[in-house]
């Protein structure tokens, strides 16, 4: 297992990033909040193997905040550890999102009336 890589600062124009069951663990780079192009962001994990990634600092708002391009967001087993209302209000922006895949991150809570604009 191999700690999650920086200076996607540098890949300006990217607009799809799939780094599904890579193999990484730790926090996820604020970097990967630069690529402001992005359409599809998929950070999945193999909950089998359990790698381990999590979204604390940054948290997801701050992760998606300047994605608004995003289109297909899949997350599915990264640790989020948020209440209903913090990831909804983070995603509210995200009004180009046709796909959300958050299943197994430690979410909580009822579904904020935010996420209605989607």
């Amino acid at each position: 297992m191999t700690a999650f890589p920086t200076r996607f600062d540098k890949l300006e124009n990217l607009r799809y990033l799939n780094l599904s069951e890579a193999g990484f663990t730790g926090q996820i780079p604020i970097e990967i909040s630069r690529l402001t192009r992005l359409v599809t962001l998929d950070l999945s994990i193999d909950t089998l193997f359990r790698t381990h990634l999590k979204l604390e600092k940054p948290n997801l708002k701050t992760l998606v905040q300047n994605l608004t391009k995003l289109r297909f967001l899949y997350l599915y087993g990264v640790n989020i550890s948020a209440m209903g209302n913090e990831w909804c209000q983070a995603l509210s922006p995200l009004t180009e999102l046709q796909v959300l895949s958050m299943s197994d991150c430690y979410l909580s809570g009822p579904i904020h009336s935010s996420l209605s604009k989607l």
